[in-house]
């Protein structure tokens, strides 16, 4: 079995239009847009919302975010997509399905919630559920994987809420607050998810 549909066309189509977009009734994913870029640049510079993250060693500008949003949209093997309130449009996060391969049709998963008025409103378990649909039906992928540092028990819980099982752990890999801490790795078989087949 091979992946049924190009990235490159599968992503071109929904990006498209600045109107298209993948939603439930909590959020929407839709491409970034220029407006877009303060705020999402502004949150690798928050070490509340960069904690648990391989980021903020150094200042991310705003020309850095907008050259990394169009590398993510001239990639053949990335997809990166705002997560914006459902209704009110505010921006609230990105989800992104990196490393797409064709050969092994696999890829793997990045979330962030960036504003922290948002967490715990269940908007990073929904993001993951819209992105394991988009990528096992339109792009035919097999697998999906996604890690987090251990102590993120947000992230955890989005992963493990939409069926991911843990298949590894990656011992003191990162350092967080001056311990060592490791990565844990997640992945789910398109046999395994529960969404619409």
């Amino acid at each position: 079995m091979s992946i049924t549909v190009s990235v490159k066309k599968c992503c071109q189509e929904l990006l498209s239009d600045m109107t298209a977009a993948i939603n439930d009734d909590l959020i929407c994913l839709r491409r970034f847009s220029e407006s877009d870029i303060p705020m999402w640049a502004s949150w690798f510079n928050n070490p509340e919302v960069t904690h648990f993250m391989n980021k903020g060693e150094t200042k991310t500008t705003v020309e850095m975010q907008r050259k990394h949003m169009e590398a993510m949209e001239a990639s053949e093997s990335d997809v990166q997509l705002a997560i914006v309130e459902d209704g009110s449009d505010m921006l609230v996060g990105s989800v992104g399905l990196h490393k797409i391969s064709k050969k092994h049709q696999t890829a793997d998963l990045s979330i962030l919630i960036g504003e922290p008025q948002a967490w715990g409103k269940g908007y990073g378990t929904a993001a993951i559920a819209l992105m394991l649909t988009y990528g096992f039906l339109e792009l035919g992928l097999h697998k999906i994987t996604g890690g987090m540092w251990s102590g993120n028990a947000a992230s955890e819980k989005c992963f493990i809420n939409n069926g991911f099982k843990h298949e590894g752990t990656k011992r003191q890999q990162f350092i967080c607050d001056g311990d060592y801490v490791d990565e844990l790795c997640y992945g789910l078989l398109r046999s395994e998810w529960g969404g619409q087949r």
